[in-house]
């Protein structure tokens, strides 16, 4: 019992996000060959977990109708939560500042685009919300390659596949909210299409991403994306689960759980390059 409090705390609290951004900092680093610095990987948990908090506030007319129990515990928990991610976003832009304006402005971007997306509601156009969010993700190895100056054919490609793998989460929460999206007039792609529909645009798109990789493995630019093979075929697993197990668990464990996956298997790399 205390297990699953704790880690429902982690889910709506955003910090169970925030270390799936920080994995996609340490991937990142791994991609690039570089010396690992903790700074850029701080920036991406603070940063996540204040723009999630904020998006959270802004959310509650849809949250009421598409997930009650988070707006219970965001009525409970919220203010600490939001005053405490504040804090640590103000110190992160700071440490951003600290290594130039570069990174400062790409700390900085994800939350122009969250202003955007939640605050003026440009979520209600077709796609756009999908979009921004896996815009700002991607923006992450930019961030951690402006810690190295190092804007390479890599750091570009790790941004092609983080945004990939984030519009697929994106929509597949957009099949969690349909219902609250529909009453509020929120355009997206399952409350367009059907859930069918889909499923196929998110087939399509993983294998899109499996595409990719397999072309970067066999072309020779790097040998070491083969390993987030392991992540495709587990988002293959949670989306065959779509419609036979409970959508909140999926999205919330399954789908958020890729980032934190990614961070594993960056571990894993990182033994077995030594």
């Amino acid at each position: 019992m205390k297990t699953s409090r704790f880690f429902f705390f982690l889910i709506h609290s955003n910090i169970y996000l925030a270390v799936g951004a920080s994995s996609l900092v340490l991937m990142t680093m791994l991609m690039l060959n570089v010396r690992l610095r903790w700074e850029p990987m701080f920036i991406a948990f603070c940063g996540t977990f204040f723009l999630y908090t904020l998006n959270r506030k802004t959310d509650t007319n849809e949250d009421t109708i598409n997930y009650p129990e988070r707006i219970t515990f965001l009525n409970e928990n919220g203010k600490m939560i939001f005053y405490l991610s504040m804090v640590l976003f103000f110190f992160s832009l700071v440490l951003a500042s600290l290594n130039g304006p570069v990174t400062f402005v790409l700390g900085l971007t994800p939350f122009l685009l969250c202003l955007f997306y939640g605050v003026f509601r440009f979520k209600r156009i077709f796609f756009f919300k999908d979009l921004m969010v896996s815009s700002g993700w991607a923006i992450i190895a930019f961030l951690a390659a402006s810690y190295y100056s190092d804007f390479s054919l890599v750091s570009f490609l790790v941004f092609t596949f983080i945004f990939l793998r984030v519009t697929i989460t994106t929509i597949v929460f957009d099949i969690k909210d349909v219902q609250g999206d529909r009453i509020y007039g929120i355009k997206t792609i399952p409350e367009t299409y059907g859930l069918d529909k889909t499923k196929q645009v998110l087939y399509l798109t993983n294998t899109i991403c499996a595409v990719f990789l397999l072309l970067i493995t066999l072309s020779g630019i790097h040998s070491l994306f083969y390993i987030l093979f392991v992540d495709v075929f587990y988002c293959y697993y949670y989306l065959s689960r779509i419609g036979k197990m409970d959508i909140k668990y999926l999205c919330d464990v399954l789908a958020d759980g890729e980032y934190v996956l990614i961070g594993f298997l960056s571990i894993l790399l990182l033994l077995l390059s030594r």
